[in-house]
C-alpha cells in the first residue's frame, strides 16, 4: 500500500508506527509542520510543510492538496484532531483516517469556540476515527454531540524491547519509579507527598523519576521541603534504553496523573512487568485491574491511598511478583506493537474496500 501520514514527526508514536510500516513492506510517505525525529526510518518518504506557527500553519492546507493530488496515495491517515485533523479535513481528500491522541479531545477544545470548532470539523469528515481508549472515544462522541464511527486502536509497543529482567527479586533497596515529564498534568507533586509518607516507615525506599520539564525545580524543592530529597533521584530526560534499564531497577511504578487518555507509560511498565499504582483516571482503568496487575487510587485520596498500595508491594514480594506477571500477560495479548499494527493494516484494507 501507499500510505500518506500527516502527523507530528517528533513524536515517538509518529516514528514507531511509520517505522514498523515500512518494515511491514509499505510505502509510507509522513508530512508534517513539526521537525521530523532522526529516529525515523530512511525509507519513509518526508514532506515538511512550508508554514508553522500558530497561524501560519494553516496556510498548509494548499500545499498539503497538491501533494496529496500528486502522490495520490491510497489514504490519508492524519494524527491529532485538533489543527492537523482540520488540515486535513479541508483537503478535502478521501479516504480520510484520523486518530486523536488525547489533549486534542480532552484539554484542546477547553480553550474556546473557535477551537471546539476547529476539533468538530477534524471530527467530520474522517471515513474512520480512531483512539487508543474508550474513555477517549466517548470523549470524542461528546464533542461531536453524535456517536461517530470509531475503532479503538491502542497505540502498541514492543513487548519484546520492554521486557523484565532478571534482577528485580534480588534488587534492593525497595525502588519506586515515575516515568514521566514534570508537568502539573502528571500528578507528581502528590506522588512526591504519598511517597514521603510512605517513607516514614520503609526509610531505605528510593523514588526515581525520570523524565523532564518545567516542574522540576518546584518539585526539588518540595523534596527538601518533606526532608526526602536523599531517597529521591532525578534522572531528567531518558533515552528509550535508559528507560528499559530503570524500569527493570523499578518494584513499582507510579502513574497519578490528574488525566490521562492512554498511557504509554503504563503499559511499558507492565510489558516490563513491573505493577503499577494510578489514578483512576480516563484511559486508565482500561490498563489496570485493581488488585490484579496493580492498584487504582482516586484523585482525592492519593496521598492516603498510593502509601497502603506502596506497603502492599513492599511487604508482599510474591503478589508484586504475581502482578507484574498477569500485566505482563496483558501487554502481549492486547497492546504488543504488532498485534496493533496488524489491526491498522485490517482498518486501511477496509477503508479501500468501501471506497
Amino acid at each position: 500500500m501507499k500510505i500518506a501520514w500527516f502527523a507530528p514527526a517528533h513524536s515517538i508514536h509518529t516514528v514507531r508506527w511509520v517505522n514498523a510500516l515500512v518494515d511491514l513492506g509499505h510505502e509510507v510517505h509522513l508530512a508534517s509542520f513539526d521537525p521530523f525525529s532522526p529516529e525515523i526510518s530512511t525509507q519513509v518518504h518526508r514532506y515538511h510543510c512550508p508554514y508553522n506557527g500558530r497561524f501560519l500553519r494553516w496556510l498548509n492546507i494548499w500545499p498539503l492538496r497538491r501533494w496529496l493530488r500528486n502522490l495520490a496515495p491510497d489514504c490519508l491517515h492524519v494524527h491529532y484532531v485538533s489543527d492537523y485533523g482540520a488540515i486535513a479535513a479541508l483537503t478535502g481528500f478521501q479516504p480520510l483516517i484520523s486518530t486523536a491522541w488525547g489533549s486534542d479531545v480532552f484539554e484542546y477544545p477547553n480553550g474556546g469556540f473557535l477551537r471546539r470548532q476547529i476539533v468538530s470539523l477534524a471530527l467530520s469528515k474522517p471515513r474512520v476515527l480512531t483512539s487508543a481508549s474508550r474513555a477517549m472515544a466517548e470523549q470524542m462522541n461528546k464533542i461531536a454531540h453524535k456517536p461517530l464511527q470509531i475503532e479503538v486502536l491502542p497505540f502498541g509497543i514492543d513487548s519484546q524491547f520492554f521486557s523484565p529482567g532478571n534482577t528485580r527479586a534480588a534488587n534492593k533497596p525497595f525502588r519506586v519509579g515515575i516515568f514521566k515529564s514534570l508537568r502539573p498534568i502528571y500528578g507528581i507533586s502528590g506522588a512526591l507527598r504519598a511517597f514521603a509518607i510512605f517513607q516514614l516507615d520503609h526509610t531505605s525506599s528510593e523514588l526515581l523519576i525520570a523524565g523532564d520539564g518545567p516542574e522540576e525545580d518546584h518539585l526539588k524543592k518540595l523534596a527538601r521541603e518533606l526532608g526526602i530529597e536523599k531517597s529521591v533521584h532525578f534522572l531528567g530526560y531518558r533515552s528509550r534504553n535508559q528507560v528499559l534499564e530503570d524500569l527493570r531497577r523499578c518494584h513499582v511504578v507510579l502513574n497519578l496523573s490528574l488525566e490521562e487518555s492512554f498511557g504509554v507509560a503504563i503499559v511499558e511498565a507492565l510489558s516490563t512487568g513491573v505493577p503499577v499504582i494510578a489514578t483512576r483516571v480516563g484511559g486508565v482503568p482500561e490498563l489496570i485491574e485493581d488488585g490484579i496487575n496493580g492498584y487504582l487510587v482516586n484523585l482525592e485520596s492519593v496521598e492516603t491511598d498510593v502509601p497502603k498500595a506502596l506497603k502492599s508491594l513492599h511487604d508482599n514480594p510474591e503478589l508484586a511478583l504475581r502482578m507484574g506477571y498477569i500485566g505482563r500477560q496483558k501487554v502481549e495479548q492486547d497492546f504488543d506493537l504488532q498485534i496493533c499494527l496488524n489491526r491498522l493494516i485490517n482498518l486501511y484494507e477496509r477503508v479501500l474496500q468501501d471506497a
